[in-house]
């Protein structure tokens, strides 16, 4: 298929929404551990294919291991993959490859159906290993900027507290020290670390989703405020660090819909329910 050793993958779709293009030539930015980036602002993605072909031609910087093919003489060159399945597995070795010249190509109209990303809630055991896997990619890249990448995980930790997430927090810190921890932590391939964060999660009640018939007669639903204006994130996360400290917070409980639940939002509450992101219940932070 190519002259040279190439890492070929697929797009993705949506599997409840079996037309629309969700992956297509992606990035990763390590300053901040977000992946699913476009490479290209005129590719298409989020997009009805049956509308807009998405044949366009793009450079990858990484291939989701949905599909992907990775040749043999790929893997005797740079090594096998790291054991940290199941998350950026296939952006470390997709980076690790363009380092010695390899490319990723991501074939245009080519796919496969993939369980929606956005009916999966954020604050679940998955982001042990996210954050964690994240930071080790970041870190084996020459250009890893361990400053920037810390003060932009305690404002994530910060959102999270603010929020009423408890677990969440924990479960970021935790993949923090398992970060750490250095290689020997993944000698079994993350058994020993996925018992672990399950079983401390189940320590936040916040982390079990509930029954929507749990949530008080008559609750009030609240939309979203207005994100905070450009430059001043930092300063409304103080002052929602501030007003919890003090108390000051507007008593609940009130009902906050998930694409509503947003830390500058939540952080306003003593007591809030939540919409879980796969629609089957409700999640009660306080």
């Amino acid at each position: 298929m190519t002259t040279d050793p190439a890492l070929i993958g697929a797009q993705m779709l949506f599997l409840y929404n079996p037309n629309y293009l969700l992956a297509s030539g992606e990035r990763a930015d390590l300053a901040t551990l977000r992946r699913g980036l476009p490479t290209d602002k005129y590719g298409v993605r989020n997009s009805n294919v049956l509308k807009k072909l998405p044949e366009r031609r793009i450079d990858a910087e990484y291939n989701g291991w949905w599909s992907c093919l990775i040749p043999a003489e790929v893997v005797r060159q740079i090594g096998m993959p790291l054991p940290v399945f199941f998350q950026w597995d296939d952006v470390e070795y997709s980076l690790r490859a363009g380092r010695a010249g390899i490319p990723t190509i991501t074939l245009p109209s080519t796919g496969v159906w993939h369980a929606d990303f956005y009916w999966k809630d954020v604050d679940g055991f998955a982001h042990y290993f996210s954050t964690r896997n994240g930071l080790i990619t970041a870190a084996l890249d020459p250009g890893f900027a361990p400053t920037s990448l810390a003060k932009q995980l305690s404002r994530e930790i910060s959102h999270s507290i603010v929020s009423l997430q408890y677990g969440l927090a924990h479960t970021q810190l935790r993949a923090i020290e398992g970060f750490l921890e250095g290689p020997n932590a993944l000698a079994d391939g993350g058994q020993a670390a996925l018992a672990m964060i399950n079983k401390e999660r189940t320590r936040f009640p916040e982390t079990v989703t509930r029954p929507v018939s749990e949530l008080p007669a008559g609750v009030r639903f609240r939309r979203a405020d207005p994100p905070p204006k450009a430059g001043w994130d930092d300063l409304v996360l103080a002052k929602r660090a501030a007003a919890h400290l003090r108390g000051r917070l507007e008593r609940g409980p009130v009902a906050i819909s998930y694409e509503d639940a947003r830390w500058w939002h939540v952080g306003r509450f003593d007591h809030v329910y939540v919409t879980d992101a796969s629609q089957a219940g409700v999640r009660e932070r306080k």
